[in-house]
């Protein structure tokens, strides 16, 4: 996701005990403000429909949601994954190609052969990424 420097958010932490996470947040609170910009913290109990649209991560034993409304624009975003899966979905056609090519499979030092595989594999996790966070943003922005 491209978010703007200068752009700051909330950090939400889902936690029953609110003074336990605000303590141990408080350690980090110098390093969260420069390096996640994180301007605001919220604790919250339960988790609600409006982190729908929030990265959400964990950090050992608890979660934390970044709310992205307002730090990135949905609509570039959808536009420069769309081009990411445009780009990996032709490597994917050629890296096919290349492998059902009986004469390439036959011809090519085993090691090509399984390299090819392996960004065959790759490329085929990297669609199925691409294609989910598209979908993500695409119900975000609906």
């Amino acid at each position: 996701m491209n978010i703007a420097p200068s752009n700051k958010g909330a950090l939400i932490a889902l936690a029953q005990n609110e003074e336990e996470i605000r303590s141990k947040l408080a350690r980090w609170r110098e390093a969260l403000d420069r390096m996640g910009r994180v301007e605001k913290l919220d604790v919250i109990h339960a988790h609600t429909d409006d982190l729908e649209s929030a990265a959400e991560f964990k950090a050992g034993e608890e979660t934390f949601y970044l709310p992205l409304k307002g730090l990135i624009d949905f609509d570039k975003e959808y536009e420069r994954l769309s081009k990411e899966y445009s780009a990996v979905e032709k490597e994917l056609a050629k890296t096919e190609a290349k492998l059902s090519n009986k004469k390439f499979v036959e011809r090519a030092p085993a090691e090509v052969v399984a390299e090819n595989q392996a960004r065959l594999a790759n490329f085929k996790e990297e669609k199925e990424r691409l294609s989910l966070a598209l979908e993500r943003i695409k119900k975000l922005t609906a």
